[in-house]
């Protein structure tokens, strides 16, 4: 194959996003990467001083990083409709969770992976791309979303993570959980123990008895097959341009990876943001939105889940870094698969500069 890369990489719904150009006039490969619910805790960012992502810092040495890039919907559901389909919220009306192939106006639109499809390429992805999923747009699609591993008791039904105290667990076992996946009861019960699967169904197990025995979470899996895709487009020799699409899930909620990287952030080291007395004040956002929701409610939960505030905020701010850093090694698995791979070369010349967005 003589096509070159290029890199999309896209961070729904945080605050960041990435995406790639070509100078070159012949068609580019492309691989799309997004993962879910990532700020700017990014190394080089300055979001958080104690951030690791070392795969995404070098990638952009080598690329450009906008540090005031924003999603145009707060809500995941239609912010990714619109990267993929290129059509505002406000304009569309697809708001909140309604299903973008549903849309009067979506729905008779292209998709991203279309366009590619009529301009010839070989298009495929796994993973959470579009929130909603319609084998429609896609000629090969992998994995669908899997929001796991979740805790369960019973095989089934998942629960909150054995080491979030109460109430904020009473939250449940998605937005309520957080921990790692070695810090479960020793003498656990039949049936009790990791499950995966999309964010109503949760029924397959996932083995996690230790570091050393294991199955590799959702977003691994995922970061493994698209390693393994390039390495067998490299193989197969065909002239036909690919579009590859993978799409992580962490570091949205439940924020439950491996303890190894939790051990990178100490829980005493931890450092807050700093919240000045009445800073939000002028803002009127608990006039306006009753204590039921989501984030006033969340918030109130976790501040009663431990002894004060700063303890609360401490015990969440470790998970999500240490989940930014987990997911920092699935895109760095994925990068490392290009670098490695002679796609990278043009017969003449080298490709083009990676341009992070």
């Amino acid at each position: 194959m003589n096509f070159k890369f290029s890199f999309l990489v896209a961070a729904l719904c945080g605050s960041v996003w990435a995406s790639a150009a070509s100078m070159d006039k012949k068609r580019p490969n492309v691989v799309f990467i997004m993962c879910d619910d990532l700020n700017d805790y990014i190394s080089g960012m300055k979001g958080h001083d104690q951030s690791q992502t070392p795969a995404l810092a070098s990638f952009a040495e080598s690329a450009v990083m906008f540090k005031r890039a924003y999603s145009n919907n707060p809500v995941c559901a239609p912010s990714r409709a619109s990267v993929f389909t290129g059509i505002y919220p406000h304009t569309s009306k697809n708001l909140f969770w309604g299903k973008w192939f549903q849309n009067a106006i979506l729905k008779n639109s292209k998709t991203m992976m279309e366009h590619f499809a009529d301009n010839g390429y070989y298009v495929t992805g796994s993973g959470k791309l579009l929130h909603h999923f319609t084998k429609n747009v896609w000629p090969y699609y992998n994995k669908q979303a899997d929001y796991g591993p979740f805790y369960s008791l019973n095989g089934k039904a998942s629960v909150a993570h054995p080491g979030v105290p109460a109430p904020f667990n009473s939250i449940g076992a998605i937005d309520g959980s957080f921990g790692a996946l070695e810090a479960i009861p020793k003498n656990r019960a039949q049936g009790e123990g990791w499950l995966r699967g999309s964010w109503k169904v949760k029924d397959r197990s996932l083995n996690f008895d230790d570091s050393a025995r294991r199955d590799m979470t959702p977003d691994e899996e995922n970061a493994a097959w698209a390693a393994a895709q390039i390495k067998s487009f490299e193989k197969n020799g065909q002239d036909q341009p690919f579009f590859l699409g993978v799409g992580f899930v962490r570091p949205h909620t439940p924020l439950h990876v491996p303890q190894k990287y939790f051990d990178m952030f100490p829980l005493d080291k931890i450092q807050l943001p700093i919240i000045k007395k009445n800073d939000a004040s002028d803002t009127f956002y608990t006039e306006v939105f009753d204590g039921d929701k989501k984030g006033l409610k969340y918030f109130e939960l976790l501040k009663q889940s431990y002894p004060n505030q700063e303890a609360g905020i401490r015990a969440f701010t470790q998970a999500y870094l240490a989940s930014i850093a987990a997911v920092d090694d699935c895109i760095g698995q994925v990068i490392d698969a290009v670098n490695s791979s002679p796609l990278k070369e043009k017969r003449q010349g080298t490709w083009p500069s990676i341009q992070l967005l």
